[in-house]
């Protein structure tokens, strides 16, 4: 990628893990790197902030300082995000304890971060915004623990701007909103981790691409809206006016505009797996399409007669209803009546409704288009 090296980190494409441990002091990730993970190799020196990948339990991970801070923290972070393709920034390191309850030594997973920082005004939002963590990590974390036996504490911390400050009381006044700790990075990791771009995978299915578009480049927004407004929505109306049509399809399918199309690819490609879909093939109770698959299912599985027919049998099947046919012809009436259900014109209602979907989304590209030709001159 041309971003890279920065002008902070050194390291090339393809040296930083997708997972990357941050300390504040950079000598912590040297001493983590040297004493967790196999191989070490540094990728970065560039102003002392010490950055390592190595294998720990077979798979990648980086570590690297972030210095002290938050916008020494935003400065990394927004860099291994944007520019190095990182998907998890776990933050590890000391913190104050405030809470009566926390003791020297505990450990603290912080869920959210309150803070006395301006760092937020950058996102330019009308309120106040909460930066809590990705539940999915911290979930694992606290797991990770439980199954081990450490106990740990999950709640508020704070991130300050001030190591020495002239408030006496601020700590206190803290404590009694319930908070934790006290640090000086998690507030402005936990917002660069939340913000839209990273954030945002879809609104609406049929609007996937508009929003997932938006404030990047007209034409995938016109792509979008294209497909969701021409496409998706009138053949999805027009086939539910059809008596016997059906539109259940169940499959993955990675969004174009996805930004882990790479993590995406690796998940399909991991449920493709011989063993993967035995393990899913046995826990789920579904047959598996894939005949590699079938020959490591177990015998009796394999040659069951009910999931896996044989082909003189499957020529006999017909299909089995939970219902009876009395119930069934009902319901095909009703279906069939609701279908065709039409009082004072509402097909023309969703044709209107359609048609003004279409003019005032392409009425905001307009102006899109004009604005950026406008900032142009």
């Amino acid at each position: 990628m041309q971003n890279t090296p920065t002008p902070h980190n050194g390291a090339k494409q393809g040296e930083i893990a997708q997972t990357v441990l941050m300390p504040g002091d950079p000598l912590r990730a040297k001493f983590i790197a040297e004493t967790y993970l196999e191989n070490p190799k540094c990728f970065n020196t560039v102003r002392n902030m010490l950055g390592y990948t190595g294998i720990y339990r077979g798979k990648p991970v980086s570590v690297m300082g972030s210095g002290m801070g938050m916008p020494s923290i935003g400065i990394y972070s927004y860099e291994l995000f944007h520019f190095y393709g990182v998907e998890n920034i776990i933050r590890i390191g000391t913190a104050g304890g405030i809470a009566d309850q926390v003791q020297l030594r505990d450990l603290i997973a912080g869920i959210g971060a309150c803070t006395d920082s301006n760092y937020a005004a950058q996102y330019r939002l009308p309120g106040a915004f909460a930066p809590t963590a990705s539940f999915a990590l911290l979930e694992k974390a606290v797991s990770a623990a439980g199954r081990k036996g450490v106990p740990i504490r999950v709640g508020n911390v704070l991130s300050s701007d001030l190591f020495y400050g002239d408030d006496e009381e601020s700590l206190l006044k803290w404590k009694r909103m319930g908070v934790l700790a006290v640090e000086m990075e998690a507030a402005a990791l936990y917002m660069r981790g939340s913000a839209a771009e990273h954030l945002l995978n879809a609104f609406i299915y049929c609007m996937l691409g508009y929003f997932n578009g938006r404030e990047r480049t007209t034409f995938v927004m016109a792509q979008g809206l294209f497909t969701a407004f021409l496409v998706r929505i009138p053949l999805s109306y027009l086939l539910s006016r059809l008596p016997g049509a059906g539109m259940l399809t169940i499959s993955m399918a990675i969004p174009a505009t996805s930004e882990h199309q790479e993590a995406a690819e690796m998940f399909i490609n991991f449920m493709c797996e011989t063993d993967i879909g035995k393990a899913n093939a046995e826990y789920i109770g579904y047959t598996t399409p894939m005949q590699d698959v079938w020959e490591v299912l177990d015998e009796d599985l394999k040659e069951s007669e009910i999931a896996y027919p044989s082909e003189e049998k499957a020529a006999k099947e017909k299909v089995f209803t939970a219902l009876s046919d009395d119930v069934n012809s009902e319901l095909d009436v009703k279906w069939s009546e609701m279908k065709s259900y039409d009082e004072g014109g509402s097909s023309l209602l969703f044709l209107a409704l359609l048609a003004a979907m279409v003019a005032l989304a392409c009425f905001n590209i307009w102006r899109k288009v004009r604005r950026r030709n406008r900032n142009q001159y």
